[in-house]
């Protein structure tokens, strides 16, 4: 038998062994709901950022005296479910703002968005980028870090600005249309080129005259951290496909494929037109076709051609005919056979061995189009 002192010692093993396994458990329950929130997270942000979204820059309307901003934005193809976006507007300033617009958007969806950032400071909107937003499983809220943006050109115009990052934060929420919190300021005059800027001191991010379609000149960077065109000379370079008729341009749809009726050096081509031609339908049963003719010499209506769609119909060693000359020939008539004045066929042919032309009709009635 155990003495006192070898029992004490197993009942104290125990003890701590099930301490251990509460300690395990109570940390186990209370951290399990952490690490799940951050792999639902983690999931849905990499959805997000696998979402684009095409900003129709030419549906930009900046109205400065009602502080409005109105765009089109497209959902692309692939990524996960979008609760709503994230609006972020720039101002000439560098400083930003950021406003929510709820609602789901699914892929190939257009939006019609305005933004009313009256109550902030923003002036002179030269960028605005779409973050998408989605929801775990937990129904917790996510905002992508990466998101689609257009940029203010120096003459006016917007146009596509690229894949943008940005920091956490949030806004408050409405329709269209809201207000929201201040992002970072962004630092015009620091040599960096940061989100909303085109260029920044010197720095002009690898571009000059000639990616700005112009022949040749100095780019230069404004106080306001974007490109100052007035040193460019030449006139724009023409560029095949890019949707405008430039110089010596006949034509330009947007694309480099030839057989459109603009070739891939933006000419114009000469096609033939020609008039589509219907499939044969299949032919419809036991439908009475009757050859209206005043020849004797009456025959079996027989097929001449179904190619066309529709059944040209000629005389052939006729069975029975009546003293007005008329015999009924039964045959299968094409369904896109059509009707015109009670029972008349359209293009439809009857003659004699000659082929001479006369009218084919129903037999018994014409409805909805069809012989009965």
């Amino acid at each position: 038998m155990l003495n006192k002192r070898g029992l004490s010692q197993i009942v104290t093993v125990v003890l701590v062994i099930l301490i251990v396994i509460v300690a395990i458990v109570l940390v186990w329950t209370f951290a399990k709901p952490f690490f799940s929130e951050s792999s639902e997270k983690s999931k849905v942000e990499a959805e997000l950022i696998a979402t684009g979204f095409d900003i129709k820059s030419e549906s930009v309307l900046v109205d400065e005296e009602e502080k409005t901003v109105s765009f089109i934005v497209q959902r692309e193809t692939g990524g996960g479910d979008v609760e709503g976006l994230r609006v972020v507007l720039e101002d000439e300033n560098g400083n930003a703002q950021s406003f929510i617009v709820k609602g789901n958007i699914n892929e190939l969806e257009s939006r019609n968005l305005k933004v009313d950032y009256s109550s902030s400071t923003l002036r002179n909107i030269v960028k605005i980028g779409v973050f998408p937003i989605g929801m775990t499983d937990s129904n917790i809220e996510v905002i992508s870090s990466i998101g689609d943006s257009i940029v203010k050109n120096s003459d006016g115009s917007f146009s596509n600005g690229g894949r943008v990052t940005q920091s956490g934060g949030g806004g408050s929420s409405g329709g269209d249309t809201g207000s929201g919190e201040e992002e970072n300021n962004i630092v015009c005059g620091n040599g960096l080129v940061e989100s909303g800027e085109q260029c920044d001191l010197n720095n002009l991010n690898g571009k000059s005259c000639e990616t700005q379609e112009f022949s040749s000149g100095t780019l230069v960077c404004s106080s306001e951290c974007v490109f100052d065109i007035s040193s460019c000379v030449g006139n724009p370079i023409e560029i095949c496909g890019n949707g405008e008729e430039e110089g010596t341009e006949q034509c330009d749809d947007s694309n480099l494929v030839n057989g459109d009726g603009c070739s891939s050096t933006c000419t114009i081509e000469e096609t033939e037109e020609s008039e589509p031609v219907p499939d044969p339908e299949p032919p419809l049963e036991n439908v009475n076709v009757v050859c209206e003719d005043s020849d004797s010499e009456l025959g079996n209506a027989q097929a001449q051609s179904l190619e066309d769609g529709f059944v040209s119909l000629w005389y052939n060693e006729c069975e029975s005919f009546t003293d007005s000359g008329t015999g009924a020939c039964d045959y299968l008539v094409s369904a896109s056979d059509v009707c015109k004045n009670e029972n008349i066929l359209y293009e439809q042919t009857c003659g004699n061995d000659d082929l001479q032309t006369e009218e084919v009709v129903c037999a018994n009635s014409c409805s909805a189009g069809k012989c009965l």
